[in-house]
């Protein structure tokens, strides 16, 4: 490929970063170029799909911490339930008191 080609025939400015093909070329040329950005594309879907994934896992683990936290607040809520429960009925003489 000559140099220059690409810059001929592509523009690489568009605001998402994809490529843009312009102008005509032949279909040799087209599958050269398509072959050449699949060669540059590949280790950055690569990195994408690692990306994704570590964001799909660190999700995932904030789902379980928050999970995890509602659990324990529950719980707690249910004890503090219960001996709020004890030192009524223990306010009320139901059971002896411990004084």
């Amino acid at each position: 490929m000559a140099p220059g080609y690409l810059e001929k025939h592509f523009i690489i400015n568009h605001p998402c970063g994809w490529i843009r093909l312009i102008g005509s070329c032949h279909e040799q040329n087209r599958a050269e170029l398509a072959e050449s950005f699949m060669t540059l594309l590949r280790p950055i879907r690569r990195e994408l799909e690692v990306y994704c994934r570590r964001l799909y896992l660190e999700r995932a683990r904030r789902a379980r911490r928050d999970l995890t936290r509602a659990r324990q607040d529950f719980l707690t809520a249910i004890a503090e339930f219960n001996k709020a429960q004890y030192g009524l009925s223990e306010a009320v003489g139901v059971l002896p008191s411990s004084r």
